[in-house]
């Protein structure tokens, strides 16, 4: 009977903060910053990384690629608790640009987006009058190119030598230096976050469930024009429990122009489309889909399906089709015709969160099957050639937890896929 007369209140306290910090590097050389994040609270997701473009003191003005900009340059990503590391991912700058980039409205990434990665690439519709030229600065009418003034390289295409990846890049690249931490932090009443360590502890401990990144590096030889190419790549996942499969390609050097003026826009972030590619994922001994995927627009779906959003990109961009060489729509030189087009398999069930919602892989490696029939240099339509050797990059996103409890020895993190 007191439960029913007793009108007191147990409610916790509410007022909260948010503090913002800005982090110097403990550690920090040309290419490697080390930052060091304090115990002050919960790290909001806003949190980002700070730069200066360094202005190049040569007759050449220079900046980073047009497509991610500075988001290019962060090839490597690790966090650590303590000494141990959680997360490694390798290949940053095409994954994290496939995840949060690419699925954008392409008015939001050059109106908002731009701000943060010093990037510009806006597109426009050519009005010249061959329809044939595909593949040089007089495509035809209705051909999609990239606006240089608009996209801020104005002055030619040969204004544009040495423009590269910031971070990885060569001599003549644009460093980018003065990098910091911009941290939010979201400082809870001491009660809350005294309770919630006690909760912590007794369930054993901080358990986070994330996406983890594993980068796989392949390469598929250079082959006769208009010869088929089959290849099979194999992929360890021993036991892991797979969701997403990535594939990235470049053309390393041959007759695409690679190192030239053709991939002046891209650089290195480029994903290079085949005129004609397929593939197929086998997985124990099971071929994913009943019939090799080889129709573009049904190579798009699936990347739309893995992305969770479509790909946002004018179509030439994906598409380098014979079919969409051969009336005009795209423009090689001025880096639109098949300049990103990534393979993906989609490997979820349908279920909520993360463990459990994706492919457990057992002791079989995992079979991506590819073949292409690349096009020759000496082709009317193209002008450029696609029979050269590939970079191949395979980014899978696996299921992965941490498990993290403080102990009068010190903190110990135990981490298992």
């Amino acid at each position: 009977m007191n439960s029913l007369t007793d009108y007191s209140t147990d409610d916790a306290p509410m007022a909260m903060e948010i503090r913002s910090d800005t982090l110097e590097p403990i550690s920090s050389s040309a290419k490697r910053f080390v930052f060091r994040l304090d115990q002050s609270g919960y790290l909001d997701q806003n949190s980002l990384l700070l730069f200066k473009v360094l202005n190049s003191a040569d007759t050449q003005q220079k900046r980073v690629n047009c497509f991610n900009g500075a988001l290019g340059s962060i090839k490597r990503a690790t966090f650590a608790v303590g000494d141990f590391v959680i997360n490694d991912c390798d290949g940053a700058d095409k994954i994290m640009t496939l995840l949060n980039f690419v699925g954008k409205n392409s008015q939001l990434r050059n109106n908002f987006d731009s701000w943060y990665y010093q990037n510009q690439l806006h597109f426009k519709v050519q009005t010249g009058s061959n329809l044939n030229e595909t593949d040089n600065d007089l495509a035809g009418a209705g051909c999609i190119v990239i606006d240089p003034t608009k996209s801020g390289m104005g002055g030619g295409i040969n204004f544009q030598n040495g423009i590269t990846n910031a971070l990885g890049a060569s001599v003549n690249s644009v460093p980018i230096t003065d990098v910091k931490l911009q941290v939010d932090y979201i400082i809870m009443p001491s009660e809350v976050q005294n309770k919630d360590r006690e909760m912590t502890a007794k369930q054993g401990g901080l358990n986070l469930t994330f996406y983890d990144s594993i980068k796989v590096e392949k390469n598929i030889p250079a082959v006769a024009a208009n010869t088929t190419q089959v290849v099979e790549h194999r992929i360890g996942a021993d036991n892991k429990e797979v969701h997403k499969i990535y594939m990235t390609k470049m053309l390393t050097a041959d007759s695409s122009g690679v190192g030239s003026k053709y991939t002046t826009y891209w650089t290195e972030q480029r994903i290079d489309a085949i005129n004609q590619e397929e593939y197929n994922v086998n997985i124990g001994g099971v071929d994913l889909f009943p019939d090799n995927k080889w129709a573009p627009s049904s190579q798009y779906d699936e990347t739309s399906n893995c992305l969770g959003s479509d790909l946002q990109v004018p179509r030439p961009v994906y598409y380098a089709d014979e079919n969409t060489a051969t009336n005009g729509l795209g423009s090689g030189i001025n880096g639109t015709l098949g300049r990103y087009k990534p393979l993906c398999v989609d490997l979820t069930n349908g279920s909520d969160g993360i463990l459990g919602s994706g492919r457990t892989i057992g002791a079989y490696p995992i079979i991506f099957k590819y073949a292409r029939k690349p096009i020759g240099v000496t082709d009317t339509i193209y002008k450029t050639g696609k029979e050269g050797a590939l970079a191949v990059d395979y980014h899978l996103l696996v299921s992965k937890t941490a498990n993290i409890k403080s102990t009068p020895n010190g903190t110990t993190v135990m981490v298992a896929y």
